[in-house]
């Protein structure tokens, strides 16, 4: 768009369709010793009889002949963790301003342009409840990839 000398250019990027698993309970077991991720699920289980008529999240069992491995793995992999990849973000913003030449004749220029620019500004809306960014989500265990980071930069374009 542009209006006056001035010029706004802004780029969006739009994925609809496809899902993926949210990542959620991760069990690495070392001899005797067990890491349970922290991604909140557990704290959705059951506490207190009743309890079990208002969550789909297994509790954990532990001790002899237990199968806790069994019950993470299975919620773990349902198809209640199965979230939409549909999302739109807000990659790029540009705004320039070329000043008119009629002020740059005794500076000896033909042009000159600023610009600032800011790249990777997140996301606008995910339709997944919540709102993970598919893209920066690892595929095994349960830690969250960052996103990059918000970048902001400046430009002048001289023409002599």
């Amino acid at each position: 768009m542009q209006y006056k000398g001035f010029d706004l250019n802004v780029q969006f990027q739009c994925a609809f369709g496809g899902v993926f698993l949210k990542p959620s309970i991760q069990d690495i077991g070392f001899s005797n010793n067990l890491f349970v991720g922290r991604n909140g699920d557990l704290a959705n289980r059951w506490r207190k009889p009743g309890d079990e008529a208002f969550t789909n999240v297994p509790g954990l069992e532990f001790g002899d002949n237990t199968s806790f491995y069994t019950s993470s793995a299975r919620y773990r992999e349902s198809d209640l963790l199965v979230r939409s990849r549909s999302n739109i973000k807000l990659q790029q913003v540009m705004l320039s301003y070329t000043i008119p030449a009629t002020l740059l004749g005794k500076a000896g220029l033909k042009s000159l342009t600023v610009s600032a620019l800011a790249r990777n500004l997140g996301m606008i809306w995910a339709a997944n409840k919540e709102k993970l960014d598919p893209d920066y989500l690892y595929t095994t265990g349960n830690n969250y990839q960052l996103p990059p980071l918000t970048n902001y930069s400046f430009r002048v374009a001289l023409s002599f």
